[in-house]
C-alpha cells in the first residue's frame, strides 16, 4: 500500500448506514421529526408525476412544502436515504394511500409527500407506534403521524392484499431487478478512507486499524482512481486542475498527492458555499498547495493566467452513477446531482437526461482540450454507458488534427502495486465489495510526459478496451 491508497475505515471516520428499508428487526425509534420533514420535500421535488387519469396521490405543486436548513452530516443523509427508499416504493406507497381513501380526506394535498416517506418508515417498523427520544416536535410531523397511527390496522390491511394479490414474500419484490442488485451490492461493499500522509504517516495508520480489529483491503475506491491515475502524469513543480463534481476530500487528496511532487491543485467552484466548505477541510487536512478559482470552468478563457500553468487537468463531471450501488451516500460525499434519485430509483436513467449528460460531459472536454500548456487529461465517470465513457473519449482523440491520444492510465488491473499490466482505459465494473468507475488518460500528442514504470502509448491513437476488474487475492476479514 502507498501513501494515499485506500484503507478500510477507522470508527470515528466511518458514517453510519441507514438501516435496511425490508429488514426483520422491528423498532420504535424512527427518525427526528426534521429528517423526516428535509425527506418529504427531497421526494415532493423528485416523485414521479403521474397522468391525471392514473393518479392515486395528489401531491400539489413541486417546491411546494417547507424545507429545513441541513443539519449534521449524518442527519442528512438518512433523509436522502428516506426519500429514496419512498421513490423505490412510490407505487407500493400511492396504492396502499388509496385503499385507505380517509387519509387523503384528512391530510391536506401538499402534506401528502411526508404521509408518503413517514408511511414508508411506519411500515418498515411494522407499524409500530414512534418513541420520541427527542424534544423536537413538529406540528406537520405530529398530524400525519398521528393520522397513520389511528388508521394503522387499515394500512397494514390494505399492505396485506396488496402483497397476497401479487404473491409478495416481502416489499423488495416490487423492484426492478436491477435496483434488487444495487441494493444487495450495497450492503456488502467496504468503507475506505485515504490516509493523509501530511498529517500521519501509513504506518501509524496501520498500526492503529490493526489494533481495532481491521484488515488491509488492497481494492481501491473508485473515488481515488481518477487521482491515482492523474498522480502518473503528473511532473515536479507543475499544477493540475481540477473540474466537475467532487467533495472537498477529494481534492484535499488530489492536494496530498500533488504535494509529493512540489505539484499545485486549482478548484474552480462558483458557489460561496462549496468555497467556504473547502477552505474548511483544507485547512483541518494541511494542505496549503491549493487554489480555489471562483468562477465555473466553462466560463474561464483557456488563455487567462489561471489556466496557462496548467499542465494536467482532472475531470470528473456530472455523470449518471448507473456504476454505483450506493447512489444516496455517494451523491451525498461526492457533492452530485439529487435530481438522479427519480432515475435511479426506477433502474434506469432516461435518454432526455442522459443525452443532456453527455452534451455537458463533450462541452467540458471540448473547452479542456484547449487549455494551451496542458500536457495531459484524466476524464472520470461512475457511469456504465458507453454514450458517456469510451464515445466521449473517442470524440476527444478522434478529430483530425489529433491533438491528444490515449495513454496508459497506470491503474493496474489485479494488485495495486504492480504497474506492468495497463489498459488504455480503466473500467472497474460495479461488485460486491466496490462501486464501477471509468477512467482513460489522454496526452498531448508530442508532449513528454513521464509515467515512472509505464511504458508509453505510441503515437497514433489505439483502439479501445475495456479492463474487468478483478478480485484481490485473499478473503478480507470482516470487522470484529
Amino acid at each position: 500500500m502507498s501513501e494515499g491508497t485506500q484503507t478500510c475505515q477507522t470508527k470515528k471516520l466511518m458514517i453510519q448506514r441507514p438501516k435496511d428499508p425490508v429488514g426483520p428487526q422491528i423498532n420504535d425509534v424512527g427518525f427526528a421529526d426534521h429528517v423526516y420533514i428535509q425527506a418529504a420535500a427531497i421526494f415532493q421535488n423528485s416523485h414521479v408525476e403521474k397522468p391525471e387519469d392514473q393518479k392515486l396521490v395528489d401531491y400539489g405543486k413541486k417546491g411546494n412544502i417547507w424545507m429545513p436548513e441541513e443539519r449534521d452530516e449524518e442527519s442528512c443523509l438518512l433523509a436522502y436515504e428516506l426519500a429514496f427508499n419512498s421513490l423505490k416504493y412510490q407505487d407500493l406507497l400511492e396504492s396502499i394511500i388509496a385503499c385507505c381513501m380517509v387519509i387523503s380526506y384528512s391530510v391536506p394535498e401538499d402534506l401528502m409527500s411526508l404521509v408518503v416517506v413517514m408511511l414508508f418508515d411506519f411500515q418498515d417498523r411494522k407499524f409500530v407506534k414512534r418513541r420520541r427520544l427527542q424534544r423536537e416536535k413538529l406540528p406537520d410531523v405530529f398530524t400525519v403521524e398521528d393520522c397513520l397511527f389511528r388508521f394503522k390496522t387499515k394500512l397494514a390491511a390494505s399492505l396485506a392484499r396488496i402483497r397476497i394479490k401479487f404473491n409478495l414474500l416481502n416489499i423488495e419484490y416490487v423492484l426492478p431487478e436491477i435496483v434488487k442488485q444495487r441494493q444487495k451490492r450495497a450492503k456488502s461493499l467496504l468503507l475506505y478512507a485515504w490516509v493523509n500522509t501530511q498529517k500521519t504517516s501509513l504506518e501509524d495508520v496501520k498500526g492503529s486499524l490493526t489494533s481495532e480489529g481491521f484488515s488491509e483491503a488492497s481494492s481501491d475506491k473508485p473515488c481515488s482512481l481518477p487521482v491515482n491515475a492523474a498522480r502518473t502524469v503528473l511532473s515536479q513543480d507543475t499544477c493540475v486542475l481540477m473540474t466537475g463534481c467532487f467533495s472537498a476530500l477529494t481534492v484535499a487528496h488530489m492536494a496530498a498527492v500533488a504535494s509529493t511532487c512540489s505539484a499545485n491543485v486549482l478548484v474552480c467552484e462558483s458557489r460561496e458555499a462549496r468555497r467556504k466548505e473547502l477552505r474548511n477541510v483544507l485547512l483541518k487536512m494541511a494542505c496549503t498547495n491549493v487554489e480555489v478559482i471562483p468562477r465555473n470552468f466553462l466560463d474561464l478563457d483557456p488563455m487567462e493566467d489561471e489556466l496557462v500553468r496548467v499542465s494536467v487537468i482532472l475531470m470528473m463531471p456530472q455523470c449518471s452513477l448507473s456504476a454505483v450501488s450506493n447512489p444516496v451516500e455517494f451523491i451525498a460525499t461526492e457533492k452530485r446531482d439529487m435530481d438522479l434519485l427519480q432515475d435511479l430509483s426506477r433502474g434506469s436513467i432516461s435518454q432526455g437526461r442522459l443525452n443532456n449528460l453527455v452534451a455537458c460531459q463533450k462541452q467540458e472536454i471540448k473547452h479542456a482540450l484547449k487549455v494551451p500548456k496542458s500536457t495531459a487529461l484524466v476524464y472520470s465517470t461512475w457511469s456504465s454507458y458507453s454514450e458517456e465513457n469510451e464515445k466521449v473519449v473517442q470524440m476527444a482523440v478522434g478529430s483530425k488534427s489529433q491533438i491528444y491520444r490515449l495513454s496508459a492510465t497506470g491503474l493496474a488491473l489485479g494488485s495495486q502495486d504492480n504497474l506492468e499490466d495497463t489498459k488504455d482505459i480503466f473500467v472497474l465494473e460495479a461488485s460486491a465489495e466496490s462501486n464501477g468507475g471509468f477512467v482513460s488518460v489522454m496526452t498531448r500528442v508530442g508532449a513528454s510526459v513521464t509515467t515512472p514504470g509505464i511504458p508509453q502509448t505510441p503515437t497514433t491513437a489505439p483502439s479501445i478496451n475495456k479492463a474487468q476488474s478483478q478480485k484481490p487475492a485473499g478473503k478480507r476479514k470482516k470487522r470484529r
